[in-house]
This record gives C-alpha cells, structure tokens and sequence, in this order.
C-alpha cells in the first residue's frame, strides 16, 4: 500500500490505475476499464468501475462522468478519456477529475481533495520512475 501526506492507496487503486495506464494489443476493447469512482475512507479505495461495455448505449461519456459527482459527496474519477482533435487526431488520455465544485459551494473537503491530489500524484510519478506497470 502507498502512502504520501497521510492518505494511504489501496492496492487495487494501484493496480487499476496500471492497468488503465497500460493497454496491450491483445486486450478485450469491452472489458477496458474507463471510469473508476475513487473515494476516500481512511485510504483511496475504489467504489465503482465502468467499463467499455458498460458505457456502449452511453452518447457522452464525459456528460455521464459529470452525472456521477454528487453534490453532497466528495468523489475522484479516474477517467480514460478518448477524444478527437480538431485535426481529426483520435487522442487517449488518462484524467484525474473531482466533484470539487459543487463541494467547495457547500464547504466540503477541500483538505480531503488536496491530499488525494498528493498522493494520485506520488502514484503517478512513482509508476513512472520504476516502469511498474504490473
């Protein structure tokens, strides 16, 4: 388990995030993961997957994304993002979103979202040095 700035990540965010990160040619395209909800409960843990096959009939994705952050509850989103430039460039890239704006309205956990920023970061960076992609 990881641990930066008081928060510790479970395991299975670790791994998640890994293999979001890192797609193989041989992967089932319906069974890619592309929305993880992440919250914080002593430690980062995950509290609901979607993947391809669970978004199929979905038009926007990013819409259904900004759907899911609650006003009243303090959610992350790991979100594989795929998009087209306007120079009709098809582009994947892994996000980190938050509800934050609708929290920091009603005054909720600001100190929450900076930590987790911390340590998302601390994986990140982490996973980049050692090459873990496992």
């Amino acid at each position: 388990m990881l641990k930066a700035s008081g928060v510790k990540v479970a395991d299975e965010v670790k791994q998640i995030f890994n293999a979001m990160k890192v797609v193989k040619s041989d992967d089932d395209e319906k069974e890619r993961i592309r929305i993880v909800v992440l919250h914080i409960d002593v430690e980062i843990k995950v509290e609901k997957i979607y993947r391809q096959k669970d978004l199929e009939d979905v038009e926007d994705v990013y819409k259904f994304v900004k759907n899911l952050m609650l006003a009243d509850q303090c959610r992350y989103f790991l979100y594989d993002c795929h998009f087209e430039t306007k120079e009709g460039i098809k582009k994947e890239e892994l996000l980190l979103l938050s509800g934050l704006e609708k929290l920091l309205e009603l005054g909720g956990c600001l100190a929450e979202a900076l930590l987790f920023q911390q340590q998302y970061h601390s994986l990140f960076q982490s996973t980049q040095q050692t090459g873990d992609s496992k």
